[in-house]
């Protein structure tokens, strides 16, 4: 079976992602439908943006964190959502 990746993508002091992305790998690890669930907080990865060397197609990964994410066949992305973009409020 699958490995299902928690990628917690806030990085702000305060943040609430980490304890949503560690609730949310446990409930998913909770059930069977994946091997393996981790989690990747990019807080403590702290990854740079396009530092590898190679094409991903190559997967020729020099550089932990690209592997770890690398690792997942399925994406669960935990980020900030602004109400200025989606409103909470529904339209009477």
């Amino acid at each position: 079976m699958p490995c299902l990746t928690v990628i917690v993508a806030s990085t702000r002091p305060g943040r609430v992602g980490r304890r949503t992305g560690d609730w949310c790998t446990a409930i998913v690890a909770e059930h069977d439908a994946f091997d393996d669930v981790r989690l990747v907080d990019l807080a403590e990865v702290g990854p740079p943006f396009h530092d590898e060397p190679h094409h991903p197609s190559e997967r020729r990964y020099l550089h932990r964190h690209t592997a770890a994410v690398d690792a997942g066949a399925a994406f669960v992305l935990v980020a900030r959502l602004s109400a200025a973009l989606a409103p909470l409020r529904v339209p009477a």
